[in-house]
């Protein structure tokens, strides 16, 4: 398991947080977190309708070896206001790589603090497998102003005027 050391970050609006590893105790707060969310953020995040997680999709969420799987949670407060998880699929050269930010946290650049930590998982475990993909509607992160496309690893793509590499 590759160690994830928890660390401070500054919000867009000059607010603190903290960025850390989940745990699998972390499971009823991630589904509180889940069903506080409105429908179309639950919709983004799971490409679906999604009001409730199940049992076996908290533990599979929090989890986690950071090989396969890794996720990180956005503490502030003592409240999760955003996580990133990293899921490798089976047979396959590549990751899904997905984000949800808190429907009141909006605007504060917090997914964009998670990209990094989540792309360097992603990477030090297999530089290929991380692939990014959008809603073609979603105007929080456009990839390279194009709609719904796939980022492959080696790719760059900016998001709030930064420019990363996948």
């Amino acid at each position: 398991m590759t160690k994830v050391p928890p660390s401070t970050i500054v919000l867009g609006d000059g607010t603190s947080a903290l960025i850390r590893p989940i745990e699998p105790s972390d499971a009823p707060t991630l589904k509180e977190f889940h069903e506080r969310q409105s429908p179309e953020s639950r919709y983004r995040r799971y490409f679906s309708p999604k009001p409730t997680l199940t049992d076996e999709e908290l533990e599979r969420f929090t989890t986690v070896d950071f090989v396969d799987r890794a996720a990180l949670v956005v503490e502030q407060h003592g409240d999760f206001i955003a996580w990133a998880s990293y899921e490798r699929w089976q047979n396959r050269g590549d990751a899904e790589v997905a984000f949800q930010v808190d429907d009141g946290q909006h605007g504060k650049g917090i997914a964009t603090l998670l990209l990094e930590p989540t792309r360097l998982v992603a990477r030090y475990v297999d530089p290929a497998a991380a692939r990014l993909w959008t809603h073609g509607d979603d105007w929080r992160l456009q990839v390279e102003g194009s709609p719904a496309r796939t980022v492959d690893a080696g790719d760059t793509f900016d998001v709030a005027g930064r420019t990363y590499v996948l």
